[in-house]
């Protein structure tokens, strides 16, 4: 189950995804997205400030197992 609680929209024309209602997620997008994977593992976020000047390219090459 999931639900949007937040949208970033770069204009208008772009669907506001946002709802009150939970929702069943596909049960395909655990293999597709592998954040979303890692969401439901409850693995520790990786959090890179810029990603331009990372000083650490593996941290942002790193791999996402898919369980």
């Amino acid at each position: 189950m999931g639900q949007v609680g937040y949208c970033w929209r770069r204009n208008e024309d772009i669907p506001d995804v946002r709802g009150a209602n939970w929702k069943l997620e596909p049960e395909w997008l655990a293999q597709e997205d592998p954040s979303f994977a890692a969401a439901l593992r409850t693995a520790p976020s990786i959090y890179v400030e810029d990603v331009e000047f990372c000083s650490d390219p593996q941290q942002i090459l790193r791999c996402f197992p898919v369980s």
